[in-house]
């Protein structure tokens, strides 16, 4: 009767042993709750001055979000050099309206602004429509001819008021191409001289009469 007690008491105590040891911790159990430790410290994160130019010039660069440009084209050839700048911004999804200006050390000047369309007719056509005004004075005139020399240069200037629209259509997007459009302008005429009158009435066969009304001359485009 004693061994078959001493025979239970042992065959009892590992399993009661085993009840009171607690679970060993596995993999899975020891992250969840750094998991959950981690979560009551979380802070947000602050970019660096580095990471934000780099987010603002993905953002220019994929949205069009620069809205000042450069622009360099003079009002005439042989202004020299030309220093210009332009604001562009979006009136719908995709049409823009730029306003632009430029100006040389030598007095040329010009100022335009320009409205694109550029996805019309299910993006198959272009829309751009331009208005401005521009400003040369010192346009060299050396006669008609060739055997002119740098000594028979005369100056003369101008001031021009202009409008253009352009369309343009490229059927299907295909290998067509089809582009048309209209032109209007205002060229007023500025002698500084009296050698840049007698210059272009000589080579133009102009009368004297003519000559004289050369300063407020007006061609219309």
């Amino acid at each position: 009767m004693t061994s078959i007690a001493t025979l239970i008491a042992i065959s009892t105590l590992p399993s009661s042993a085993r009840a009171q040891d607690p679970e060993p911790a596995t993999r899975v159990s020891v992250l969840e709750r750094a998991q959950a430790e981690k979560a009551t410290r979380l802070t947000p994160h602050v970019p660096s001055l580095a990471e934000k130019y780099l987010d603002y010039a993905e953002s220019v660069l994929s949205t069009g979000g620069m809205h000042i440009h450069p622009y360099f084209d003079s009002a005439y050839s042989g202004g020299g050099f030309t220093l210009g700048a332009g604001y562009r911004r979006y009136v719908s999804s995709y049409n823009t309206v730029d306003v632009r200006g430029s100006i040389t050390f030598t007095g040329y000047k010009r100022i335009e602004g320009e409205f694109l369309a550029p996805r019309l007719f299910d993006r198959s056509g272009v829309l751009s429509v331009i208005g401005g005004w521009r400003e040369a004075t010192q346009v060299g005139f050396y006669g008609t001819g060739t055997a002119n020399s740098e000594d028979d240069r005369a100056n003369y200037g101008f001031k021009q008021p202009y409008g253009m629209a352009t369309l343009t259509v490229r059927p299907a997007r295909r290998f067509v191409l089809m582009r048309g459009g209209v032109e209007t302008s205002l060229l007023f005429f500025e002698s500084h001289a009296a050698q840049a009158s007698t210059a272009i009435a000589t080579s133009l066969e102009f009368t004297s009469d003519t000559i004289a009304d050369l300063p407020t001359q007006r061609f219309l485009k």
